[in-house]
């Protein structure tokens, strides 16, 4: 008799939808009538300046923002500011200080150096250090995510180059018959061209008479179908009681089938548009539009639930376009002018290498407040994408902003500035500060699994007591 897998995946189209072990694994997100739910994650490099960061703690949790997120001031009331999250993982690792920290931010699980063939902690003499090919047992959260909702694989792009250096933080799913334990040696993909990106994901292949909307329908349905056929031949092998949850699962997915059938694609067929003026050398504030454009675009058209933009230049971006004059809207947040023509050495100057605090470098404030404008420019292109049921994009979504430091010059993983916007669909409340002391990045990454449905306590490496605590509380 042919035995069938814990997660049998049928794969077709780019689409990917999991087959419970007996038991729905669908998330309660996917009903008929409802938009699908996004999640994006942004990261940048060094950390951020905290006392600048930091909000203020108010009755109520009320969120009152810092300096360093007035970029954010349009959108206070869709935001979540969570401070006081820590990464305990590189202390399981021997690293350089940067290493242990980018690979294991987004997974909160070991690298590969650290870990046995089977993905358990080695004794502590026998762990070696951590290099930049070192890879991590994974998934990163992105990936888990989409697995578990049944989403296709993420979009991961890139600014400043695929290059990731010591900041490698995003893992597939294991695919099924591969013997790497929970992902290990396979690393997600990185595409740093936007161009490229909307050529390969949403321009569609040469000569295809039908528009996008009409091909991720058909895609969907045949997934489904095929979905189908593999229920019946699983129901003819199990049991009466087993036939019954396949049953039960089966309706779930009509609900599903139901909601693809309606009209959940806001897109027409896509164009491709760049912000003037690229691509340009030294420009990086214009392959950031660029990114955050096209993979707003990506999300609207349903191409992926899932999707990412890594600057991988975290440790010597010049910001050359923050030359004076600078650009009106970093003025208007606060930034400071540069006193020279572009920042040499970033990551020296995170260090005070250069002489001075790096709190009161205009340099580092004014990088910093960059980051805060794309993501402010991120949130206003969610904003405008209205979906059929009047709601928006980013009312839809669950966006995360991370660093792989709280303060970069110390190399430590305490204290993440992490912020989160949108309102997963109505799960998540937001306009609200969440001083959280004495949680991790596994009990962030698992109150997101949670706002998606996804019934899952914990998220990473489970051993140590303080590792895990079962989410943020109050998220």
């Amino acid at each position: 008799m042919n035995r069938f897998s814990r997660r049998q995946v049928l794969r077709g189209a780019g689409v990917a939808l999991a087959l419970p072990m007996l038991e729905s694994l669908m998330p309660r997100t996917a009903r008929a009538g409802t938009m699908p739910t996004r999640f994006v994650v942004i990261t940048t490099g060094q950390g951020t300046l905290l006392p600048r960061w930091t909000p203020p703690v108010r009755a109520g949790e009320a969120l009152e923002l810092s300096e360093l997120l007035m970029p954010l001031a349009a959108h206070r009331d869709d935001l979540v500011v969570v401070s006081g999250i820590d990464n305990l993982m590189p202390r399981y690792h021997v690293s350089n200080g940067h290493n242990a920290a980018g690979h294991t931010l987004l997974n909160a699980h070991l690298a590969t150096t650290s870990a046995t063939s089977d993905g358990r902690l080695l004794p502590e003499g026998s762990r070696s250090e951590v290099g930049q090919p070192t890879l991590c047992v994974g998934p990163s959260i992105d990936h888990h995510l989409a697995d578990r909702i049944g989403s296709p694989l993420p979009l991961n792009l890139a600014v400043n180059g695929t290059n990731v250096g010591e900041n490698r933080m995003y893992y597939r799913v294991t695919p099924e018959n591969s013997s790497a334990p929970n992902g290990a040696r396979a690393e997600a993909r990185l595409i740093g061209d936007p161009v490229r990106v909307f050529d390969e994901f949403l321009a569609g292949s040469s000569g295809a008479p039908t528009t996008l909307r009409d091909r991720l329908r058909g895609q969907r349905g045949r997934v489904l179908d095929a979905l189908g056929g593999s229920y019946s031949a699983l129901a003819r092998r199990v049991s009466a009681a087993d036939r019954a949850r396949l049953e039960a699962h089966a309706e779930r997915l009509a609900e599903l089938e139901a909601s693809l059938g309606a009209p959940a694609i806001t897109c027409e067929d896509p164009t491709l548009s760049l912000p003037p003026g690229y691509p340009s050398a030294g420009r990086s504030d214009l392959l950031w539009r660029a990114q955050i454009d096209v993979m707003v675009t990506a999300l609207t058209c349903n191409v992926t639930r899932v999707a990412s933009i890594h600057d991988t230049d975290y440790g010597g971006p010049a910001f050359e376009f923050l030359r004076a004059p600078m650009p009106s809207e970093l003025v208007e947040a606060g930034a400071r002018a540069l006193p020279g023509d572009a920042i040499a050495d970033w990551h020296a100057q995170v260090h005070g290498d250069t002489g001075g605090a790096p709190n009161e470098n205009a340099n580092l404030i004014a990088g910093f407040t960059f980051y805060a404008t794309q993501v402010a420019y991120l949130l206003e292109r969610m904003k405008s994408v209205v979906e059929p049921d009047g709601s928006t994009l980013l009312d839809n979504s669950v966006v995360l902003w991370i660093s792989e430091f709280g303060n970069g010059g110390a190399h430590s993983t305490d204290d993440l500035p992490v912020v989160l916007a949108g309102r997963a669909g109505g799960a998540l409340h937001t306009g609200r500060h969440l001083a959280r002391p004495d949680r991790t990045t596994g009990d962030l990454y698992t109150s997101i699994l949670q706002l998606f449905g996804v019934d899952e306590d914990s998220f990473g490496l489970v051993g140590d007591s303080d590792l895990q605590h079962g989410g943020l509380g109050g998220l």
